[in-house]
């Protein structure tokens, strides 16, 4: 499966209402998703952070315990980590 997207930009010239990222025009990236990757459910994610960057915990409660296991592991740059939170921030409000 294929989409379309359109990575995070800046606009500069709101007013011509072109998107570019450091002044260079951006045309939409192609993004495949593998058939066979399966989406992995969460109800805890923990954050470890460094001066570099973060990684992000996602786990399952293990039945009725306390136990948790981490089911996948996401490491980013701070810079991408700000976008993660602006792109998260703007669908959960729609």
């Amino acid at each position: 499966m294929e989409k379309d997207i359109k990575p995070n930009t800046k606009q500069n010239n709101a007013s011509k209402g072109q998107e570019n990222t450091l002044n260079s025009p951006v045309s939409p990236m192609q993004v495949n998703v593998p058939d066979n990757l399966n989406v992995v459910y969460t109800d805890s994610t923990f954050v470890h952070k460094n001066k570099f960057g973060i990684v992000l915990d996602f786990a399952q409660t293990v039945g009725p315990t306390n136990r948790q296991n981490v089911v996948a592991r996401v490491g980013m740059s701070k810079e991408h980590a700000k976008a993660l939170y602006d792109a998260l921030d703007k669908n959960l409000k729609d």
